[in-house]
């Protein structure tokens, strides 16, 4: 009965999308099979699309679809991009799976054009069903010892976190959440934006501007 299929925020990154118009380049980092980069470019059909992704059969299946792909070891290569060449940088669900962010980081903001912006992805360390599992003494969900997942994140920690890797460079624009589990679909978009959805100094809806 809940809809896990909203935990990769398209609905709310479609939405950053829309609001970072007009671009003209997008690179997508881990992109997956390319739901993302294809997303900006149904919006923008002029915008070059550009992803680093590893596994082979993703790769096919994104190159099939007009992206242009390049490998690369993400927390210890320069990523295969130029400088300056990104209007938009994606990484949706990538994060929690790297111990290397700073490196990373330092790489999208040298591929990210000035007033570029970032749009990324994490599931939240201190969701409700989280609170649960620690008041009973579970560990949660995000940070499962047996998970790919080896970094925790939470919305106010995260402006700290891009003002040390680039000070004075980015500011948080905006913040969406995209599901609340263990509630229904309708009342877990309404809790997600009660809870984590913020807007920045702007109206614009995207999460940072470098």
């Amino acid at each position: 009965m809940i809809d896990c299929s909203v935990n990769y925020g398209r609905h709310v990154i479609d939405g950053y999308l829309r609001q970072s118009l007009p671009f003209r380049s997008v690179l997508g980092i881990g992109a997956g099979q390319g739901y993302n980069p294809l997303a900006a470019k149904h919006l923008s059909a002029d915008a070059s699309l550009s992803a680093e992704e590893t596994c082979p059969g993703v790769v096919r299946l994104l190159r099939d679809n007009g992206i242009g792909v390049k490998t690369a070891g993400l927390e210890r290569e320069q990523l295969p991009f130029q400088n300056r060449s990104g209007d938009i940088v994606m990484a949706n669900q990538v994060l929690e799976h790297m111990k290397g962010t700073f490196w990373i980081f330092h790489e999208i903001s040298r591929m990210l054009r000035s007033r570029g912006r970032v749009i990324i992805g994490v599931p939240t360390r201190v969701s409700f069903h989280n609170w649960i599992l620690l008041f009973f003494g579970r560990q949660p969900t995000q940070v499962k010892t047996g998970s790919a997942h080896v970094r925790g994140f939470i919305k106010r920690d995260l402006p700290g976190f891009l003002e040390a890797v680039f000070p004075g460079g980015y500011w948080l624009a905006a913040s969406g959440g995209s599901n609340f589990c263990p509630f229904l679909l309708f009342p877990a978009r309404l809790l997600a934006d009660l809870f984590l959805g913020t807007k920045g100094p702007e109206t614009n809806s995207y999460v940072g501007e470098r």
